[in-house]
């Protein structure tokens, strides 16, 4: 751990950012992870949710550290642990993602697949209506589902009538299970 000033201490990882003790209300830290890292702000529990992601836990007693996504256009699914490595399964992130979108109106509808690797999932990934998923192009991003039964599907869920406002862009999405179905554009499983 290391501080800039007075303001602004600098870390290798998200847990060493967590298990920082001396830091002040409103301070800002800077994670170096290449994946995860980013600028954060130590900032009160009330109304914040942790999502570790875009919130963390802190060591001090009544405060979480807040990614600062001020000039974000997208949530990047490596913020939540999603890892390019071809063999890690990836959905728990890539739902944690979209899950924290659902649940905080502050933060951008827009999942973003980094370049990188291949970020390999199981199960169904379902992106919402009114949700995009961007990658850096079909050549640098790439999602690989490795499941029997559907990969992605459009639209919120059986009780959703209309999909709509649902986008993928600049992205690569392959199947690795000869029976897979790549995308569904339905509102039912």
């Amino acid at each position: 751990v290391s501080t800039i000033g007075a303001e602004v201490t600098t870390v290798s990882t998200i847990t060493a950012l967590s298990a920082i003790t001396n830091a002040k209300s409103e301070q800002t830290a800077f994670v170096k992870d290449s994946l995860r890292g980013g600028t954060f702000v130590l900032s009160t529990l009330t109304g914040n949710t942790v999502d570790n992601g875009v919130i963390f836990s802190s060591a001090i007693t009544g405060y979480v550290w807040k990614r600062d996504i001020s000039n974000a256009t997208s949530l990047n699914i490596a913020w939540f642990g999603a890892i390019p490595d071809g063999t890690t399964d990836n959905i728990t992130a890539l739902n944690a993602t979209r899950d924290a979108a659902i649940n905080n109106s502050n933060l951008p509808k827009v999942i973003y697949v980094p370049k990188g690797g291949t970020f390999l999932f199981s199960g169904t990934f379902t992106i919402p209506a009114d949700f995009g998923i961007v990658g850096d192009g079909s050549r640098a991003s790439t999602l690989k589902g490795t499941n029997a039964g559907l990969l992605i599907r459009l639209g919120d869920d059986a009780a959703s009538a209309l999909i709509y406002g649902t986008s993928i862009k600049d992205l690569r999405i392959l199947i690795d299970n000869a029976v897979g179905i790549g995308i569904r554009l339905s509102n039912t499983a």
